[in-house]
């Protein structure tokens, strides 16, 4: 592993560590500014940006972001079985941004469609923020 790549790793982890903090700016400094040769380093650190986005009320981003996954998704064939994550991921995105809170049924429904989903990493993720834990 050359040094760069080296590099790379250590600040996306220590990106995640950021975040786990709450520390989103350091954490998104981190994953901005190196690229990740690694397709599917690349498209966790996406969904970390997504979370960041979110998390930060940054919508524009969060927006130019989702349709930046879905074309990557749409473009690479050869991610297996991880494609079907994180389409899941962005469509939950994307269901969360139209949701009204304010509607204790529709809040219902999308929690019960996460709890189900088969292909979901971000689940628990999806379900703190529908309970308020953001």
């Amino acid at each position: 592993m050359d040094e760069k790549e080296r590099n790379s790793i250590v600040n996306f982890n220590l990106s995640r560590v950021y975040f786990e903090k709450g520390e989103y700016s350091q954490a998104q400094r981190l994953l901005t500014q190196f690229d990740y040769n690694d397709m599917l380093l690349n498209i966790i650190a996406k969904t970390m940006l997504l979370k960041i986005y979110y998390e930060a009320d940054e919508l524009r981003l969060l927006d130019a972001l989702l349709d930046s996954m879905t074309i990557f998704l749409r473009r690479k064939k050869i991610i297996g079985y991880h494609k079907q994550n994180y389409r899941n991921i962005v469509r939950y995105f994307q269901k969360l941004l139209a949701l009204n809170r304010l509607d204790a049924a529709a809040v219902d429904t999308l929690r019960r469609q996460i709890e189900t989903e088969e292909h979901l990493t971000e689940r628990e993720w999806f379900l703190g923020i529908l309970e308020g834990r953001d």
